[in-house]
């Protein structure tokens, strides 16, 4: 259960170049990295991963939705989150590359070490 933590800081992201596009990876690719990714999973039309995270309330729940938010925000990504009860669904992709990129899973495996 992922409780309330602290406000956002993105200092501790891996560091993101910004101004060099990055490429959409390959359904095998993506695969791949999920196996290090416990609870993660391609969408159906492998155009993004996604994982439900449980928390113990809905105030928690909206603290690690605006936690999530605003250290991907911070550092040029636009997940997509969804508040279902106390659950909430992320939802990772790279609007420009057209797919999963190599910054979306670094940002899922980030989430996870929360």
């Amino acid at each position: 259960m992922i409780e309330p933590t602290t406000p956002a800081t993105c200092l501790d992201l891996p560091a993101t170049d910004l101004a060099t596009p990055q490429p959409a990876l390959k359904a095998e690719r993506i695969q791949l990295a999920l196996r290090d990714l416990p609870g993660w999973a391609l969408t159906k039309d492998e155009s993004a991963i996604e994982r439900t995270y449980d928390c113990t309330s809905l105030d928690a729940a909206f603290h690690f939705l605006c936690y999530v938010w605003t250290s991907a925000f911070d550092r040029g990504q636009k997940p997509r989150l969804v508040i279902e009860g106390f659950r909430v669904l992320v939802c990772l992709f790279t609007a420009s590359a057209g797919g999963v990129t190599q910054a979306d899973l670094d940002l899922a495996h980030w989430i996870d070490r929360r």
